[in-house]
């Protein structure tokens, strides 16, 4: 129906009455689909990029290029800011963030390529920080953990990580997400001696 009333309203008589807008549901996971989702991945860089696109719904471009001094750790409490919006993260998920190697020679995103390859290549001197992942390879990985999680994989984008926050609300993906991330965590780790929270965020 959506696409005969696209060919109408371009190529139809002027005046002819369009057929009603169909309706299509949003595809998203189930709660026992999103734990299992959550359960596979393997890296804390991978389940940092899918739980803040659950917590913040925000798009894949948004999140891919995300700075570390968009990561505020204020009264005991760690927060993301974007475009004026400040999230809270739960203390858990704030931990793991710290797990994230970051080797990246400069580099003020949080999320850059992983591989060795992209690392090698003569435009990622020291002088020229890496540039964060693409929307693309953000749905690669996503695809991927999907696939691992026996979940159908050509519907599993950021998207249907946004319509999934929208539906099940924000109170079951946070407690999805801490649920998690606990078996993640050998032990608490302190932000003020943890070398790698050098430089980030606005401490108070």
């Amino acid at each position: 129906i959506n696409t005969q009333r696209a060919y109408l309203s371009v190529l139809g008589p002027p005046g002819y009455p369009l057929p009603e807008r169909e309706r299509v549901n949003p595809v998203y996971l189930h709660e026992i689909q999103l734990n299992l989702f959550l359960s596979v991945i393997t890296t804390p860089f991978d389940f940092v990029l899918a739980a803040l696109i659950l917590l913040t719904e925000k798009r894949s471009t948004t999140i891919r290029t995300l700075r570390w001094d968009q990561i505020i750790r204020y009264d005991k409490k760690t927060y993301l800011e974007i475009g004026g919006e400040r999230f809270k993260l739960p203390p858990t998920l704030a931990q793991l963030i710290l797990l994230i190697e970051r080797k990246h020679r400069g580099s003020p995103y949080i999320f850059i390529p992983q591989t060795e390859r992209w690392r090698n290549l003569p435009t990622t001197s020291d002088d020229t920080p890496l540039k964060p992942i693409s929307s693309t390879e953000v749905n690669r990985r996503l695809k991927k953990y999907a696939r691992k999680a026996g979940l159908e994989d050509s519907k599993m984008n950021s998207r249907l990580l946004r319509h999934t926050r929208r539906i099940l609300g924000e109170e079951v993906i946070r407690a999805t997400i801490e649920k998690a991330v606990q078996s993640r965590l050998p032990q608490p780790i302190a932000w003020k001696r943890d070398p790698r929270l050098h430089g980030i965020g606005r401490r108070s």
